[in-house]
């Protein structure tokens, strides 16, 4: 079977970890069986069984020792099907790290988060942009789930 990283991409503070806190959100809407929770609360770390497949999912991304460690725990320690993160492809060595994830057989999925400049005003925006990429991964999912 082959694996798929789906990657929530955009610049530092455009809303990917409250958006992958959503998707995460919807996911256990669908009723998984939980294989492991990490312990920190500001961002998610999570092994979900889900349908036949075991997703991984992951918000760290505007630190790259982070996300790399995250990625590799998520494939090797618990053989992920899906792993569905942020990552700031901007950042030194991250776009090496998802090439790496493509040349050992990975299919890569992108998907942009654009970010909204931070004001009162702009807080209502942000959460339908945020609620937006969340969906997106989660149809993104069900949609790749569906036709194998």
């Amino acid at each position: 079977m082959k694996k798929y990283l789906l990657i929530l991409q955009g610049p530092t503070q455009s809303g990917k970890t409250s958006s992958i806190k959503m998707a995460l959100h919807q996911l256990h809407l669908m009723e998984p069986e939980l294989e492991y929770r990490g312990k920190n609360w500001v961002e998610c770390l999570e092994v979900l069984k889900l349908k036949e497949y075991k997703v991984g999912i992951t918000s760290r991304s505007d630190k790259f020792s982070s996300l790399e460690q995250n990625l590799r725990f998520l494939s090797a320690e618990h053989n992920c099907d899906f792993i569905i993160c942020a990552a700031n492809e901007m950042m030194k060595g991250v776009k090496n790290l998802i090439l790496d994830f493509a040349e050992h057989g990975w299919e890569i999925v992108r998907i942009q988060k654009y970010p909204i400049f931070f004001s009162r005003e702009n807080k209502e925006n942000q959460n339908r942009l945020n609620k937006q990429a969340a969906e997106k991964l989660v149809e993104k999912f069900n949609h790749i789930t569906s036709n194998q």
